[in-house]
This record gives C-alpha cells, sequence and structure tokens, in this order.
C-alpha cells in the first residue's frame, strides 16, 4: 500500500492527479482482469457488474473521487505527510467501535489510541 501511495503521488506531481489515477486504474484492471481471467471468473464478473451496476456506479464515481483529492493533496503537501494522515483513518474506526459498538479495548490500545490522535494532530498542524 505505501508503495502504491508512493507511486500515486509522484504520478501526481509529474503529471496531475486524474492522470496518475487513470493509470493506476488501468494497471489494477489489467491486474484484475489477468487473474479473473485465469480463475476462470471473468464472465461471472461482467453479469455482476451488470446485475449491481445501481451500486457500483456511485460506489465508482466516489471512490475515484476519494483517490483524485487524495493524488492532488499529495501535489500540495509532502508525500510522506499526506499518506501517514490518510493512514490515521483507523483513528476513526476504533473510535466509532468504542463509541456506536460500545466495544471494549485493552489498555495498551487505548494508550495506542490516543498516540495516534496526538501524532496526526501534531502532523496536521505542522504541516
Amino acid at each position: 500500500m505505501g508503495s502504491a501511495d508512493f507511486f500515486l503521488g509522484w504520478g501526481a506531481r509529474a503529471t496531475d492527479p486524474i492522470m496518475a489515477n487513470f493509470f493506476l486504474n488501468v494497471f489494477i484492471t489489467i491486474c484484475s482482469a489477468i487473474y479473473l481471467f485465469g480463475a476462470g471468473r471473468l464472465r461471472r464478473t461482467f453479469k455482476d457488474a451488470l446485475s449491481f451496476g445501481r451500486v457500483l456506479l456511485p460506489m465508482s464515481i466516489f471512490d475515484n473521487t476519494a483517490w483524485v483529492s487524495y493524488a492532488l493533496a499529495m501535489t500540495l503537501v509532502p508525500i510522506a505527510v499526506a499518506t501517514a494522515l490518510s493512514e490515521s483513518y483507523i483513528i476513526v474506526v476504533v473510535s466509532l467501535g468504542l463509541f456506536v459498538n460500545h466495544e471494549k479495548i485493552q489498555t495498551h490500545q487505548k494508550a495506542g489510541l490516543i498516540l495516534a490522535i496526538i501524532t496526526a494532530i501534531t502532523l496536521a498542524a505542522i504541516t
């Protein structure tokens, strides 16, 4: 994931965020098609895509918007900072688990959550 993030940022700086995202999508499509063809599931995947088009289209639009926005962010700040902040999504996930699902976490996990929050805020503030 780190390499993909780096190459997306590098590509966005070399060309533009939309072009970098386009080539990322082409690469993933080719790799996925080769795998699905080898597994004998390419035809079924097309049928499923047609069946679930009402769900897949909005999801694809939002996903591509997010990736282009991420690539744009990496042209504005250092790639390492943008990647570190984007990988802080775990803070949101753990917080939702705590407050919505009332999950229990251990003491060392609480310390890690607090440290991650402090680190993300500090990184955002100094950039």
